[in-house]
């Protein structure tokens, strides 16, 4: 007899249906903060299922928080980045205001 052996995305969904079910892992965190994250992170893994099969890892808790980490790198790098272009636009906005101010001190 032969065996049969779940695909990567039925693996993937009971491990994550074990984690939220009544008294599992989600329901166990107490921070709601905590939660909403967790909730955003299985939302961004779900859309990579392709990708976590093809890393050659077999424990899907393993490859869920290489993703995880994945997750966590790229908001880093978006937010990264929306600093930098909220600083040189301070800048820019801060040069102009002093250019406007000595234009209206050298006028009186």
């Amino acid at each position: 007899m032969g065996r049969i052996t779940p695909s990567f995305r039925r693996v993937f969904h009971n491990t994550i249906f074990q984690l939220y079910k009544k008294k599992g892992f989600y329901h166990s965190l107490k921070d709601f903060g905590h939660q909403h994250a967790f909730v955003g992170i299985v939302k961004a893994m779900s859309s990579e299922h392709a990708a976590m099969w093809n890393s050659g890892i077999f424990c899907v808790e393993d490859i869920m928080n290489l993703m995880a980490n994945i997750h966590v790198r790229a908001c880093i790098d978006k937010l990264e980045s929306d600093i930098t272009r909220l600083e040189q636009q301070l800048e820019r906005e801060g040069k102009l205001r002093a250019s406007n101010t000595a234009r209206s001190h050298s006028t009186e």
